[in-house]
């Protein structure tokens, strides 16, 4: 193809760039090709053209010092195009002249100046605009007039200033107390209980913890709740830490205290025994991981919490992962039932650990304790040279909400317009009044925010040195002391009454705040304080010129002082003693033997009246006011710090139940992963033990392999090792188990006591290392949980009475609940080897030895009456919801087949002697197996009644607690074994757990006439066993019995065919054992092929 030299056809990709220079291509010295394409070229065009995606390259320019830089490129518009050129060289017009060059590269300057100087400016103007001044005039328009200002506001959120007092978007609303835990729960309220006609054997009891007995503010406030609590008829029982100078105020007050290890894993406490537990504390944190184990998940928790330390970090907590560190705390605010915060800030840092819980009584001493701190440390005299405060001076101190929040300047503005005419008065009169000074405690005190407020009011006529502005983190209490008034200027409505007001009361300063519902509700206009409506300018100024000018004359204002002071130590102090009161009652769970509380009217107006600080020093005579007090209470004792310091260290371990809680968190996904990962391990495992067998093995003694085999097993714990303890028990008259429900109970029972053996009652749940019997291993009815709870203690009866032989094999047996070392009721051992000995003499003969006798009944008077005023059914009665004899007597005649018209009850007759509680007794071995004969059978007649009732309906009449209706039987089959032992014509020996000393309760000769023996002799028992037995192996319906499933059944019947069964299976085995041998022998052999050749 020919092309003309001065001609080139450019394509029209190329022309949108305009004009190209071809002298500048062949000065740099490009070498420009096309490459050829796939397809051929189209005739007239002398390159063609590949799009790609990326910016051009290839193309070299020359700089201004004769260097080529590669990587200038062409942007096309819509496509980006990617030129090669090959082979050919093109022309076109001539270079621009260097005069040329130059203008152009001076314009260029002028505009790259431009741009910079536009630049800077905008940069300096955006600089000056933040400045805080300049943020005020933003907002707001204000034109001065000579001698007055007028303030006028723009701002889209508080046009209105009728509209006040404003509302906060986000506020804390609790959930209705009452509800969730009557409604929700089916129970009934403490007006219905009252309704009920119950009998009771003791107070209801309360256990507080605390971190420690040092005078603080917290101290001060459980003191007066507690002071309120006694006088409802509630026993407490105290538990802390650490020591200090208010354990004689508690002692004083009849509250036993008990000192708690440091470390929260060994807490040993049966917090069963309790109604419910008040926590008082962060620190107390270790108490409430205790709470989390079985069987105490049930007991009700209040925690108190007045530290915010937690809530601070926790996001920093959940920011840097700290997971085991999270969840161990988020679990433990899950277990508390009520968690009360004493201000509406608290909930608000914890929401993170909301799980519908949280509670807020307000009100808290700390503020009053502070305030009293700083008036017996300094004088205000002091307080105000040290703001430079002449005596005729006027001092207004104008705080605000510990809230941060957008136009707090506008508030500060409006109190200045109002202190307009007040200060044009005192610069009149300077001579004879002194000078006004105005503190506003705001922010910082090293904030920019001081600058903006002395420009705004000299802005609104105000002299220089009127305003000056105060950090709230300085010294606010001398502030508040050295004032002569105090305006509170937030017009928001918030929920709690201000701190700063209630210590502005403490220092009897006049206080002037904005009508709202938490001002109305704790002042009182013209009582305790004065109320403005919000943003009314006027009204503020009347009240500032009636007080400032006029107060120190009028005894309207002493009086108004007199009465905040009051006020601040009566009404507070009265609303958290009658709202723990309220929730005392709502959360707790009243069983039947608990005696109500008082209703809350009772509570004596010298209780109510304000903060016990006549408790807090009327051990040690004057109280010891000082700030470095409450600074060393707050920090003796951080558990926030001490977990957070482990956690650094890598030293933090999680809970058992923390962990125990994780794994029930994982999803299916990290299920399925784990059993893949058990998976392979096992595949692994079992290739190693192939290519272990298929090895060489050295030949050795029958010694060598035996001990290898030995230690195999061992290795892999398939084999038991019978400890010393075993092997003594073997050799004991008696084996005493110990049955138990859950880890919290571990720490009751005996550790290295051969005779003691315990026995776990919740599946899975034994001890580690030792000889301990799992129920639910012996008798498969206990892996129902229904069961499980009903039954209690018997549950362990039944299991161990099943084929009992295979487990005990000494001549008697005994029972003690864990509960009983709670009570630190357990056998001593000087009581234990009397026991012992008595037992291996056969002394009593056929006796039943029990060492927890039944308490005394609670009386009108609300005093334990003597034990032999309280008869047997009567404290039956107590303790089961006033239903015992009437349930009692119903599964006894449905038990022997009594007619309908039978209204007897077995006799206990009331005389001078006691009877066993809490399962902790001992008996022939013989006889325990009468009992369990007894006991299963009138079990099974319970359940037969009352199944349908209590499993579907939730319903027990034996109880009304949540508790109670749990374990429905308990309490009635609980004192069963003392019907059985009296009418069965045992010897009923009483054991003194300390001393061992034994005294026989209800002689035989005394029980002649009353015993009902044909109902509980031995043989009576026998046969009734016999023929349920033979009912069930000839029954085949399969309707739902109890009885088979609670132990063995046995009958001469199934004996005899069992035994013939087996007889008829080692025939079968001796048959088919000769038909064997018989085929072998006359079997054809085959003659060998080596024979016929």
């Amino acid at each position: 193809m020919g092309h003309d030299n001065d001609t080139h056809v450019i394509p029209s990709d190329l022309a949108i760039l305009g004009p190209f220079d071809s002298g500048k291509f062949l000065e740099a010295g490009c070498s420009m090709r096309i490459e050829a394409a796939s397809t051929g070229r189209s005739s007239g065009h002398p390159f063609k053209r590949y799009p790609v995606a990326g910016r051009c390259s290839g193309i070299t320019e020359k700089v201004s010092n004769g260097l080529y830089k590669e990587g200038s490129s062409v942007d096309v518009k819509k496509s980006t195009l990617q030129l090669f050129l090959k082979g050919r060289a093109f022309t076109g017009r001539d270079r621009k002249s260097d005069k040329q060059e130059t203008v152009g590269m001076k314009a260029r300057s002028y505009i790259y100046g431009a741009f910079i100087s536009i630049a800077i400016c905008c940069f300096l103007a955006e600089a000056i605009l933040q400045n805080p001044v300049m943020m005020l005039w933003k907002h707001m328009h204000m034109s001065i007039t000579p001698g007055q200002g007028t303030l006028t506001y723009r701002d889209g959120e508080t046009d209105d200033l009728d509209s006040y007092p404003l509302q906060y978007k986000l506020k804390f609303v609790p959930q209705k107390v009452e509800e969730r835990f009557v409604k929700q729960k089916g129970r009934m309220s403490m007006r219905e209980l009252r309704m009920l006609k119950q009998s009771s054997i003791r107070p209801p009891q309360i256990a507080l913890v605390c971190a420690n007995l040092e005078h603080s503010p917290e101290m001060l406030y459980l003191v007066t709740i507690i002071k309120a609590i006694l006088e409802l008829g509630y026993k407490l029982e105290l538990y802390t830490f650490q020591g200090g100078p208010m354990q004689p105020v508690w002692e004083k007050a009849g509250v036993p205290i008990n000192l708690l290890p440091f470390d929260g894993h060994k807490i040993i406490v049966d917090w069963s025994n309790f109604e419910g537990v008040i926590v008082s504390s962060l620190n107390c944190k270790h108490a409430i991981t205790s709470l989390m184990q079985e069987p105490f998940k049930c007991v009700p928790v209040i925690w108190i919490i007045s530290e915010a330390v937690l809530g601070q970090r926790f996001r920093r907590y959940e920011i840097h992962e700290l997971r085991n560190f999270v969840l161990d705390w988020k679990f433990a605010f899950k277990r508390a039932d009520v968690i009360v915060f004493p201000d509406y800030s608290l909930p608000m840092m914890y929401s993170s650990l909301d799980t519908g819980n949280f509670l807020v009584i307000p009100g808290f001493p700390v503020d009053v304790w502070e305030a009293k701190c700083y008036m017996a440390t300094h004088t205000r005299e002091e307080a105000r040279t040290h703001l430079r405060l002449n005596v005729q001076d006027a001092a207004i101190i104008v705080v605000g909400s510990s809230f941060n929040y957008k136009g707090v300047w506008k508030e500060h503005a409006l109190i200045m317009k109002a202190l307009i005419p007040v200060a044009r008065e005192f610069e009149v009169n300077m001579e004879k009044s002194g000078s006004l000074k105005v503190f506003f405690a705001y922010g910082n005190s090293s904030s920019d925010y001081k600058v903006a407020l002395q420009n705004m009011a000299l802005h609104l006529g105000l002299t220089n040195g009127t305003v000056s502005h105060v950090g709230v983190d300085g010294d606010l209490n001398g502030l508040l002391w050295a004032a002569d008034a105090v305006v509170y200027c937030s017009l928001w409505s918030e929920q709690p009454f201000p701190a700063v007001l209630i210590r502005a009361m403490v220092f009897e300063r006049i206080i002037l705040a904005p009508r709202s519902t938490a001002t109305q509700a704790h002042i009182i206009d013209g009582v305790s304080g004065f109320l403005y409506p919000g943003g009314n300018i006027e009204m503020l100024t009347q009240i500032l010129s009636a007080v400032i000018l006029h107060g120190k004359s009028f005894d309207l204002i002493q009086r108004i002082t007199s009465n905040a002071g009051n006020y601040v130590h009566s009404v507070i102090a009265t609303d958290v003693v009658i709202g723990y009161a309220k929730l005392l009652e709502i959360v707790l769970q009243f069983p039947s033997e608990a005696e109500l509380p008082l209703p809350v009217s009772e509570i004596s107006d010298t209780t109510k009246k304000g903060w016990q600080w006549e408790l807090m020093s009327q051990q040690i005579g004057s109280f010891p006011w000082d700030e470095s007090l409450i600074k060393k209470s707050v920090n003796a004792f951080s558990l926030v710090d001490e977990m957070e310091w482990s956690v650094t260290y890598g030293n933090f371990e999680a809970s058992q139940n923390t962990k125990n809680v994780f794994l029930e968190l994982l999803n299916k996904t990290e299920w399925e992963e784990e059993k893949l990962l058990q998976i392979a391990d096992d595949v692994e495992r079992r290739e190693e033990e192939e290519i272990e067998e298929r090895q060489e093995q050295l030949r050795g003694s029958w010694e060598d392999i035996y001990r290898i085999a030995k230690r195999l097993e061992r290795s892999r714990g398939e084999l038991h090792e019978r400890d010393d303890g075993e092997l003594e028990r073997t050799g004991q008259p008696i084996c005493i188990y110990e049955p138990y429900d859950g880890v919290g109970a571990w720490p009751f029972l005996h550790q290295n006591n051969s005779l003691f053996r315990g026995i776990s009652m919740v599946p899975r749940q034994r001890r580690t290392g030792f000889d301990d019997i799992e129920a639910a291993s012996r008798l498969p009815l206990l892996n129902n949980s229904y069961y499980q709870s009903i039954l209690c203690e018997y549950s362990a009866f039944f299991a161990v009475a099943n084929r009992i032989d295979r487990i005990h094999k000494n001549c008697w047996i005994g029972f003690q609940s864990w509960r009983a070392a709670s009570r630190k009721l357990t056998l001593s051992s000087e009581a234990e080897r009397v026991l012992v000995d008595v037992v291996r003499m056969g002394r009593h003969g056929d006796a039943v030895y029990f060492w927890l006798k039944m308490d005394g009944c609670y009386g009108k008077n609300r005093q334990v009456n003597a034990v032999s005023q309280c008869d047997f059914w009567s404290y039956c009665d107590a303790v089961n919801n006033g239903n015992c004899r009437h349930i009692f007597l119903d599964a006894f005649k449905n038990m022997y087949g009594l007619p309908s018209t039978w209204a007897s009850l077995p006799p206990m007759p009331a005389d001078s002697g006691t009877w066993g509680v809490l399962h902790s007794w001992a008996m022939p071995t013989s006889s325990f197996l009468e009992l369990m004969m007894f006991a299963r059978m009138f079990v099974d007649s319970l359940d037969s009644q009352h199944y349908f009732e209590h499993h579907d309906q939730k319903i027990c009449c034996l109880g009304i607690s949540k508790s109670e209706v749990e374990h429905c039987y308990c309490r009635l089959l609980e004192l069963l074994i003392n019907i059985w032992a009296f009418h069965s014509a045992h010897r009923m020996i009483y054991v003194d757990p300390n001393t061992g000393q034994m005294h026989e309760q209800h002689k035989l000769d005394t029980r002649r006439g009353q015993m009902w023996i044909r109902f509980f002799n031995s043989v009576m028992l026998k046969r009734m066993d016999e023929d349920l037995a033979e009912v069930f192996d000839d029954e085949k319906s399969g309707r739902r019995w109890l009885w088979p499933h609670t132990g063995e059944v046995f009958s001469p019947g199934i004996s005899e065919r069992e035994r013939r069964e087996r007889y008829d299976s080692r025939m079968e085995k001796r048959r088919k054992h000769r038909d064997r041998v018989e085929r072998i022998r006359h079997r054809h052999r085959q003659r060998p092929l080596s024979s016929r050749v």
